[in-house]
């Protein structure tokens, strides 16, 4: 079963931008990625966390990243801050297309369906269905 993990990325104060979640979903021997600048409200209280107010926030699409982030938490090359893993679990996949993905995370504190949703070239992530 592919895996999931969420990363809270802590980056410098000097860096080109802030400090943010990253969400990553395993695909064909890559993590599918999107960095969050909030987390939706029901994550944040599964996690305990400060969070939106909204069941659905912005995620802006990264490069594929490494399967090693599963793992992985600490420094970040190119001084670009530092990674902690927050949760992670297995996902199974219920739909996919060009503009939308949904999937129900499992095993892990944010279980339940996710759906995200691209909307010009921003993505969407609703949470609570």
């Amino acid at each position: 079963m592919p895996r999931y993990v969420l990363l809270r990325h802590e980056c410098p104060p000097d860096y080109e931008k802030p400090s943010h979640w990253d969400f990553m979903l395993e695909q064909d021997g890559k993590l599918l990625t999107w960095e969050l600048r909030d987390l939706p409200k029901l994550w944040g209280e599964a996690l305990e966390v400060a969070a939106s107010e909204a069941a659905m926030v912005t995620a802006y699409p990264l490069a594929d990243h490494r399967l090693a982030y599963l793992d992985y938490e600490g420094l970040v090359s190119g001084g670009r801050g530092t990674v902690t893993r927050c949760d992670g679990g297995n996902y199974r996949l219920l739909e996919q297309g060009e503009e939308q993905i949904v999937v129900e995370l499992i095993d892990g504190k944010l279980n339940g369906v996710v759906r995200l949703v691209c909307e010009q070239e921003a993505w969407q992530v609703a949470t609570g269905e």
